[in-house]
């Protein structure tokens, strides 16, 4: 069922274009770890081991992911425009010649999807502001302790903005209504590759951030502010989602 017919075709091409936009500056790391301080060693060697590991092939698993990103933005960009005037449809039938009667629609659910998609992404920049120079993708230790803005609410509000974005911008590209779904690219080789290439990456980024990582990044601010950040933490309880963990 379609959801707010009135929905204005500008404004679904504009979350979708600034989703391309905002994930490829939150995907990208903001600074170079090389003039970083290193941090002070942690009691758990091999947890440091698997994280400068994982740290040297993340750039290049986000580098890959952006590109399949941008890719599926513009499919997603032209299929909306051909849908909305049909005499437009010519560029993707040579693609997928399935998508000749295929239509795009946005439900409650993917318009959610992707709203959260784009706020993760808003999330994620807006710590890569308060942080400067102290962002970088490998752990190391920073010069000062940010606890304003979202460090108010969760002591790792970058995290829950890569979950969200993760999310959302998957459940928007994935559900029925989409392009790569309704077009019949998702049962073709191609597209069987490139979206489990994209969900392996997104999963084991995520578990790895947030499972593995967050502990280490807690022991090196803990050694690095001693009793700053144990009262931050003692008043920032969540770690990741507010209430909950």
């Amino acid at each position: 069922m379609e959801f707010l017919p009135t929905l204005s075709l500008v404004l679904q091409l504009a979350l979708v274009g600034s989703s391309a936009i905002l994930y490829r500056l939150s995907g990208r790391p903001p600074n170079t770890s090389g003039s970083q301080p290193q941090p002070p060693p942690t009691d758990t060697p091999s947890r440091e081991r698997v994280d400068t590991f994982v740290s040297k092939w993340m750039p290049l698993s986000a580098y890959v992911m952006r590109k399949e990103y941008y890719i599926a933005t513009l499919f997603e960009f032209i299929f909306i425009l051909e849908s909305k005037f049909p005499e437009l449809k010519v560029f993707l039938r040579r693609i997928t010649p399935s998508a000749d009667d295929a239509t795009s629609s946005l439900s409650a659910i993917r318009l959610m999807a992707l709203t959260i998609g784009v706020a993760g992404c808003a999330l994620r920049l807006w710590c890569y502001d308060l942080l400067g120079s102290n962002f970088v993708w490998q752990t190391s230790a920073p010069t000062s302790l940010v606890t304003v803005g979202p460090y108010s609410i969760v002591r790792h509000p970058s995290y829950t903005g890569l979950v969200m974005t993760s999310v959302g911008l998957s459940a928007y590209y994935l559900l029925p209504g989409s392009w790569i779904r309704e077009s019949g690219f998702v049962a073709t080789v191609p597209g069987t590759a490139a979206i489990g290439f994209w969900i392996v990456n997104w999963v084991w980024v995520t578990v790895f951030l947030v499972v593995l990582r967050i502990d280490n990044e807690d022991e090196v601010l803990e050694k690095q502010f001693g009793k700053e950040w144990r009262s931050w933490r003692d008043r920032v309880r969540s770690r990741v989602i507010p209430g909950i963990w």
